[in-house]
């Protein structure tokens, strides 16, 4: 995996996110907006950051995808990237991010047994 500055601005964060969906969708990609997501359970932010919006070119189920940094809080340089193809139930931004949210919480109940 690549390792990042602490210092990157957008446009390089941008970039490193473009080349994980390209490298792991086999296809070209190319940024149409952020959105920011809040998630709440029970009244408590669970998650609040920004989800990244991509177009792809020529992938064979999906035209967008979703992508953020995950467990990515600036002190880890080589954070994961979190994609997922809009695709039902994934048709949005915030359905993404509850998507991993519960796939990760799976993985948690999982560890624990």
């Amino acid at each position: 995996m690549e390792i990042r500055s602490f210092r990157e601005t957008k446009k390089e964060y941008l970039d490193w996110v473009k080349l994980q969906i390209e490298n792991g969708q086999c296809c070209p990609a190319y940024f149409l907006h952020t959105e920011t997501v809040h998630e709440e359970i029970e009244g408590n932010t669970v998650w609040l950051g920004n989800v990244e919006v991509f177009g792809l070119i020529g992938h064979s189920e999906a035209k967008r995808c979703f992508a953020w940094g995950h467990e990515y809080d600036r002190s880890d340089p080589n954070g994961e990237v979190v994609v997922a193809l809009e695709l039902p139930p994934i048709v949005s931004a915030q359905t993404a991010l509850r998507a991993q949210l519960a796939k990760d919480l799976s993985f948690v109940r999982d560890s624990r047994d």
